[in-house]
């Protein structure tokens, strides 16, 4: 088994098993799917939301330091600013990056989705033999007879026949054969890994006769009554151990959208209007952070509308049921800030408590902080003098005629790769103002 077959086998039983609970309809089983993986991030997702009320209570500070530093714009003190940010959300034991943490786990659940459905016949059949024929390639051997059979020109009329066959011919190869150079194509491939090679082969198994008709209709062509002869070679169990991918009659999920007018274009258009209302139903939970009353806060053009989009591109280049499986997700996705918000409310700062914070800021000293960019190999830093308050005394003048200091020379030279910050002096002042 490769590395993807084996992080795909408990996805899978997992898929088998909520197509058990739905009855083997598809899209039912991918509402299981979703439920049951959204269950499984829950108790990230509650770390994650009380990371947001624990972000929201410490946002006053972090705009007061923000307010503090306003107008100066060079590095030193965006650094300065940078650094007393952080320093306040890790003493209050906030992790700026835990709420990537959730969407950074559903991007390999797609990936495993997209190979779980790509590979029916492998990850989603209830039967053994059925199994046993895919791997020993004989499905791929009795399709290719078939639809070479399906290809005798005696059997049509009227229509764009070298069209059917074009379309014929892809299938051939998708199913591993290949052609001889004179349009004899012969079974080949031992087992073909090809993208589509299970999902078409799939539609064949389900589909029989109609596969061909559903084809011959695309190009026009009528096939005769001769060809209901034509024995199909799969038997019917193969069929039933299969998970229905109807999509609305006669569309399948196992096939991608396009911008052609059938049902599957409703996919796409539901995975935008999902993953747009779901980011309105976050936004009014979230809130904006300093909202005296709650407000909303837009986030931006990126987040309101690109996402959407993005989502939208995404859902044209998978098959049908990647795309269903992102629109329940996004659905469940939707409730749950509502529920968590419930047991978890986030709190509403009001402005006077801002305005008290703001206050309260002020009034603690801080250290100033100095920095000098050096050489690693430049010693000369060691001759500084850091000089204190002048001498108050009636002696404050040495023998030139200057004044005394009281000097608390302590300096730390910090590499790159020190972590501890030094540590502060009493007898330094505050002069962040300055």
């Amino acid at each position: 088994m490769s590395f993807t077959e084996i992080i795909s086998w408990p996805f899978a039983q997992l898929m088998k098993l909520c197509l058990l609970i739905s009855g083997n309809y598809y899209i039912i089983g991918l509402l299981f799917f979703a439920l049951i993986m959204q269950i499984v991030l829950l108790p990230i997702a509650i770390k994650q939301h009380k990371s947001s009320v624990t972000q929201r209570k410490l946002r006053p500070k972090e705009m007061a330091i923000r307010k503090k530093y306003a107008g100066r714009t060079d590095r030193a003190t965006q650094q300065k600013m940078t650094l007393e940010i952080q320093d306040m959300y890790r003493e209050n034991g906030y992790n700026q990056f835990a709420s990537c943490l959730p969407l950074l786990l559903q991007l390999p659940i797609i990936l495993i989705l997209f190979s779980i459905v790509k590979s029916p016949i492998q990850y989603s059949s209830t039967s053994a033999e059925l199994e046993k024929d895919w791997i020993s390639g004989k499905l791929y051997t009795d399709a290719v007879d078939l639809v070479k059979e399906y290809k005798n020109n005696d059997l049509y009329e009227g229509g764009d026949y070298a069209g059917y066959e074009k379309q014929l011919n892809t299938v051939l190869a998708s199913f591993g054969a290949k052609d001889d150079g004179s349009g004899n194509f012969e079974y080949k491939a031992e087992n073909p890994k090809g993208t589509n090679s299970q999902m078409e082969l799939t539609k064949l198994i389900q589909n029989g006769r109609d596969y061909f008709k559903n084809i011959a209709e695309e190009k026009g062509v009528t096939i005769k009554d001769d060809a209901n002869r034509i024995d199909l070679r799969f038997p019917e169990e193969y069929k039933e151990a299969l998970p229905s991918f109807e999509f609305f009659g006669k569309t399948s999920l196992l096939d991608t959208p396009t911008l052609s007018l059938n049902f599957l274009l409703l996919i796409p258009l539901l995975v935008f209007v999902t993953s747009f209302f779901s980011g309105v139903i976050n936004r009014k939970i979230m809130g904006d952070t300093m909202a005296p009353e709650g407000g909303v806060n837009t986030n931006g053009w990126l987040m309101k509308w690109g996402m959407p989009a993005m989502s939208f591109y995404f859902a044209f280049n998978v098959p049908g049921a990647v795309g269903v499986y992102w629109i329940w997700r996004t659905i469940v996705g939707g409730l749950q800030p509502i529920i968590l918000n419930h047991f978890y409310p986030l709190p509403i700062i009001s402005a006077e408590e801002i305005a008290a914070i703001e206050k309260e800021m002020k009034k603690k000293k801080k250290k100033k902080v100095i920095m000098i960019e050096v050489d690693e190999d430049d010693d000369s830093y060691r001759d500084i003098e850091v000089k204190g308050r002048p001498v108050t005394s009636s002696g404050n003048k040495n023998s030139s005629g200057k004044k005394k200091y009281i000097v608390n020379n302590k300096i730390e030279m910090l590499s790159a790769d020190d972590d501890d910050e030094p540590e502060e002096s009493a007898d330094e002042e505050e002069s962040d103002d300055k």
